[in-house]
């Protein structure tokens, strides 16, 4: 009988005991479920240390999940900005490697197809101005000549246009004094206007042998007395003396 009845006392203690248990499990479980929840959403890592062992996992996880989320943030920033940061040639404004942008991608003008500044040319500016350089032996853009200087009165002067009485040619200029334009520049002994041979001025604009040239455009004429037949001279004998047969004129005498 008092078997029976301690038996029975024992089953429920045992029953009431188990009940215990499995609500404390169930308590311990929600536990679990509230730190991993606390976690994903941002809680802070005191809430999670007060959960049991599952809740110290979830702190871990979020740790984690926080470093790949900078990482990746982080790499994308960096290469947005270093795509910025390079010149589009013909935009007018001057970036990254860009020597020049003169608004256009058109060559000769000074600034090239590839924004990089041409030979005989400088650029400032944004969008580049571009004007050529007198003086470096280049003839460009409205440059009639470039002699590798800056001086007047030697056929290309300062600003690189070719002076009056001039001819010039080559790169670097080359000039010299134009013959048959009427004017008497440099070593030109003559220049009256035109390059035809016998008139007293040569082609090259050298006074004949028997000539006297003067003025400008020269007047050419032949030297009477100087024992050179020239022009209209019918004869020389080297002086002006009338009455031997030459007269002070040159011309042939009649008895």
């Amino acid at each position: 009988m008092l078997l029976t009845r301690w038996t029975g006392a024992a089953a429920v203690i045992a029953a009431t005991a188990l009940l215990s248990c499995e609500r404390e499990g169930a308590s311990d479980g929600d536990g679990g479920a509230g730190g991993s929840g606390s976690s994903t959403s941002g809680s802070s890592a005191a809430s999670s240390a007060t959960t049991a062992g599952s809740g110290g996992a979830t702190g871990q996880g979020g740790a984690g999940d926080g470093g790949q989320g900078g990482a990746g943030d982080g790499g994308q920033g960096g290469a947005g900005d270093g795509g910025a940061g390079g010149g589009v040639c013909g935009d007018g404004a001057v970036g990254g490697a860009e020597g020049c942008d003169d608004g256009g991608t058109a060559a000769g003008d000074g600034c090239d197809a590839g924004c990089a500044v041409e030979p005989g040319y400088t650029c400032a500016g944004a969008p580049s101005i571009c004007s050529t350089m007198c003086g470096d032996r280049l003839v460009r853009g409205a440059e009639a000549c470039d002699d590798g200087n800056v001086r007047n009165e030697d056929g290309c002067n300062a600003v690189c246009v070719i002076e009056a009485g001039y001819e010039c040619n080559g790169e670097p200029s080359a000039c010299g004094p134009l013959c048959g334009d009427g004017l008497l520049i440099g070593n030109e002994g003559c220049d009256d206007g035109n390059t035809v041979d016998g008139d007293g001025c040569s082609p090259d604009c050298d006074v004949d042998h028997g000539y006297l040239c003067t003025g400008e455009p020269s007047v050419c004429a032949p030297v009477c007395g100087d024992s050179i037949e020239a022009g209209l001279e019918e004869c020389d004998d080297g002086n002006t003396a009338d009455g031997d047969g030459c007269s002070s004129t040159c011309q042939v005498e009649n008895d």
